[in-house]
């Protein structure tokens, strides 16, 4: 059997490595299965372009979805070593059945492929052919191949446009990686826009008056939706994806299947809504795992954390860090006026609570955990293990201390969000005394979910920063989802706040591009090297023998689709160093990055 074959064979059995619906023999296919008719329109037979994921370095998975509404459909599918897809370039081709449990989505792993080796795809159905897409496998372990990534998170499709995703394709990477958020639940609440709709035939309504997806048909719509977005079809075809979800690919601020839109007012545990969240998070995303299981509780159906090793330099470990964590520390529903959390609300039990309030919980009362002791202890083994010169932990939230200090105005210090790893500290520190234990050195975060660019250093104490930092945080801005400004700045300008006298210092200056929320983050919070809490962006990474480069690039808007990226803010990492090596404050877009 020659190499073609080989690949095709195994290729086209993908169907029985868990994944849905059946794959036919290249054999069983008629020579009409391959045909194109050009005067078919790609965008309506094939709505949701195309994607590649979870590279490694024989195999990868391919995805799609087809426009049908029969029983079944067959789709074909093809690999080339060229573009052009001429008859000796196709290495590997098959049909794929796929059908309406699985919203016509097709997904193909591919295996003995050539590592660190660019693959052309497509699909085709009644003649229509897809968009091609390009993918890359990655090195062998013991390629010393400089790496090259992107990651983006939180991408709210009806707050703007994706000029994020438009600058993101022009890059020269070897895949990307989203760190959750990939759509939002909700329509309609007070931190969306209306720039574009997303319609949820089943919604349900929110105490703000939006509505948030609560069936199948509601999730899927709205997958279906954001990935119709040009750019975001762009992008999907240029690089292979890595993915892991956050909050909102279920429910917001969620916690295993439990939401917080009523603040504890309801009972908001939903393990069938919690299931069919992750049941379409499966069939949208070019994952490598065992599939979706309806048939076990919840927190079984599927598992999502892994690991990837891209060559002698990177070793990329995804956490989940919704689906096995703990309640909250200070629950929605009691009141407790001492820290001015009224019944049901989120201020003083997951926003805006008394650092000394908290500290003092969090020490009398057991821990609690954002991973869960099984995803933990994996976590632990894969960083002891990693025989990788760096070791890039995929968190879903930051990793950075986040302190609002207002003692100067007559009031204390505040945790600004305690559903990040603030609200967890105790197994942040479980986790950074583990590094420091074992000695495990060169490990950076990379981390999303609250919509601000943050680059700043991790300690075990953060009461304690004069001592060595155990590790380095690089937390990116949304993609299109508002941003941090809006959430500090707003509710200080509010209508009957106490801190109204801190408005002026917060406000932003656009003269300057400035505004006072970064400032006061950083006085407040010596671990925090940079802040822009007004961005919009992706983040570039250049993984190096003796040092890591991080890029974030900030956009200059998302209110048109052709906003080009307007700052790029570069930082290095150095070998053996939990520190950061912050560039010049602002390098306008178009100038040469510093290869140091």
């Amino acid at each position: 059997m020659n190499r073609k074959d080989f690949v095709k064979v195994v290729a086209v059995g993908a169907a029985g490595l868990g994944l849905p619906a059946l794959a036919l023999e290249d054999a069983q296919a008629g020579e009409d299965t391959y045909r194109v008719d050009s005067s078919k329109a790609s965008s309506v037979v094939f709505p949701q372009g195309v994607l590649s994921g979870d590279p490694k370095p024989s195999s990868l998975i391919l995805w799609t979805r087809v426009a049908e509404t029969a029983p079944t459909a067959q789709v074909a599918w093809q690999v080339s070593e060229s573009r052009r897809f001429n008859r000796d370039s196709i290495i590997a081709q098959g049909v794929y059945n796929t059908e309406a449990s699985v919203d016509y989505t097709v997904r193909v792993k591919l295996t003995n492929l050539d590592s660190y080796t660019h693959y052309f795809y497509r699909f085709i159905y009644k003649g229509a052919v897809s968009i091609t897409g390009r993918t890359l496998t990655a090195p062998e372990s013991d390629c010393e191949q400089d790496v090259r990534f992107a990651y983006i998170s939180c991408q709210d499709y009806t707050n703007g446009f994706y000029s994020t995703l438009g600058a993101l394709v022009e890059e020269k990477l070897d895949f990307m990686v989203h760190l959750g958020d990939y759509i939002y639940e909700t329509v309609g609440e007070s931190f969306q826009g209306s720039v574009r709709t997303v319609n949820l035939p089943d919604g349900k309504p929110l105490p703000s008056g939006g509505k948030y997806a609560n069936t199948l048909a509601d999730y899927r719509n709205i997958y279906r939706t954001y990935r119709s977005d040009a750019q975001m079809q762009a992008l999907n075809a240029r690089f292979p994806l890595v993915a892991i979800w956050d909050d909102h690919e279920f429910s917001d601020d969620c916690w295993g299947a439990t939401s917080t839109y009523f603040g504890e007012a309801v009972p908001e545990f939903t393990p069938d809504r919690r299931k069919t969240a992750n049941k379409v998070w499966f069939e949208y995303m070019p994952v490598d795992i065992p599939a979706f299981d309806g048939t076990k509780p919840y927190d079984q159906s599927l598992s999502i954390h892994r690991s990837f090793r891209f060559g002698k330099l990177l070793e990329l470990i995804m956490t989940d860090e919704r689906l096995y964590r703990s309640d909250h520390l200070i629950p929605e529903g009691p009141a407790i006026p001492a820290i001015g959390h009224a019944a049901n609300s989120y201020i003083g039990s997951r926003y805006f609570v008394p650092k000394q309030y908290f500290d003092g919980l969090q020490a009398a009362k057991p821990p609690i955990s954002m991973l869960g002791a099984t995803q933990k202890q994996w976590f632990k083994d894969k960083l002891k293990n990693s025989q990788a010169k760096w070791k890039f932990w995929g968190s879903e939230v930051s990793l950075q201390r986040m302190l609002l200090d207002l003692t100067p105005y007559g009031a204390t210090k505040f945790y600004f969000d305690l559903d990040q790893w603030d609200g967890y500290g105790r197994e942040r520190s479980e986790l950074m005394k583990f590094l420091k234990d074992n000695r495990i050195k060169n490990v950076v975060g990379i981390s999303g979910d609250i919509h601000a660019f943050f680059a700043g250093k991790v300690f075990e104490d953060y009461d304690k920063q004069n001592e060595p930092a155990t590790m380095v945080d690089f937390t990116g801005a949304g993609v299109s989802s508002s941003y941090l400004f809006n959430a500090i700045y707003g509710g200080v300008a509010a209508p009957g706040s106490p801190f109204a006298a801190l408005e002026p210092l917060l406000r932003y200056n656009p003269a300057t591009d400035k505004n006072g929320v970064d400032t006061f983050l950083q006085v407040a919070n010596p671990n925090i090297k940079f802040v822009r809490s007004r961005a919009y962006g992706y983040s570039v990474v250049k993984v190096m023998e003796d040092k890591v480069r991080i890029t974030f690039n900030e956009m200059e808007g998302i209110d048109r689709p052709d906003r080009p990226v307007k700052y790029k803010y570069p930082f290095v990492v150095k070998d053996g160093i939990a520190d950061i090596i912050v560039r010049p404050t602002q390098v306008v877009a178009d100038d040469e990055e510093d290869e140091d």
